[in-house]
């Protein structure tokens, strides 16, 4: 009876401590549950807060981008500005320009008035001058007036052009007085047509010589005719047309200068 009650007392034992586990397991089984589910919730919100904060990176990031672009096109509003400003300067530039060339325009009437009268008397001087300037280069220097003449005729040329064109003549005379030329021409004497080298040396000697060298003459501005020279002139004479001519160098020449009554006294 003992062992029976023992063994009873024993699986009693086993039943009370069995009873207790299942009503242990009973009470938990709540407590598990409501973890779980804690756990979901907080997955859940780990998860939003996650795609939250993604939607969040995303606005920075396009903020970002948004601030660019705006950087940009405020820069390029300053350049516009600047660009303006500088056309704006521009333009009141040339709308300057346009005044001035329009108070030329107006100008220039007048002063093709006052210039035309001034081109035509230039010319008159420069013929006058060549018909009582020594007489080297005659025929050149006469063609070149008379075509003058012919242009101051033409309407086709501006009154700059001939204006420019007279005082190109005028330049050629001004220079004829520091130059020395040789050159061969002819002229009449005692109804003989001759050939000759001439010698220009400025305007302060005028000389001839025949092609056998054995004669030489100077021109006399006061008679307006030329004057045979000594015979010991020819060789200097000669000289000089073979340094004109760039034959031989250039060399010290005693030749003889005709100076006018008027400049002596």
């Amino acid at each position: 009876m003992s062992e029976v009650m023992v063994r009873l007392r024993t699986f009693g034992l086993g039943l009370v401590s069995a009873g207790c586990l299942a009503l242990a397991v009973t009470v938990a089984t709540p407590s598990f549950a409501q973890l779980g589910q804690a756990e979901d919730t907080a997955g859940q919100a780990t998860r939003e807060g996650a795609a939250s904060q993604d939607r969040i990176n995303q606005l920075d990031d396009r903020t970002e981008e948004i601030l660019r672009d705006y950087r940009v096109v405020v820069g390029r509003l300053d350049d516009m500005r600047e660009y303006n400003a500088q056309q704006e300067r521009l333009i009141h530039a040339q709308v300057a320009e346009i005044a001035s060339l329009e108070n030329q325009i107006e100008n220039v009437t007048g002063l093709r008035r006052d210039i035309s009268p001034l081109i035509t008397r230039m010319l008159d001087g420069l013929r006058v001058f060549v018909d009582l300037d020594v007489p080297f280069l005659a025929d050149e220097r006469h063609e070149r007036v008379e075509r003058l003449t012919a242009l101051m005729e033409d309407p086709a040329i501006s009154v700059a052009e001939k204006f420019r064109r007279v005082l190109e003549a005028y330049q050629i005379e001004n220079d004829y007085g520091r130059t020395i030329e040789a050159y061969v021409d002819t002229i009449e004497e005692d109804g003989e047509v001759l050939e000759l080298d001439f010698l220009k040396i400025g305007r302060v000697a005028f000389f001839y010589q025949t092609k056998d060298q054995a004669r030489s003459a100077i021109w006399n501005s006061d008679t307006g005719a030329w004057e045979p020279l000594p015979d010991r002139f020819n060789s200097p004479v000669r000289i000089g047309i073979n340094m004109a001519r760039e034959i031989i160098p250039p060399e010290i020449l005693i030749l003889p200068v005709n100076v006018s009554a008027e400049a002596s006294e």
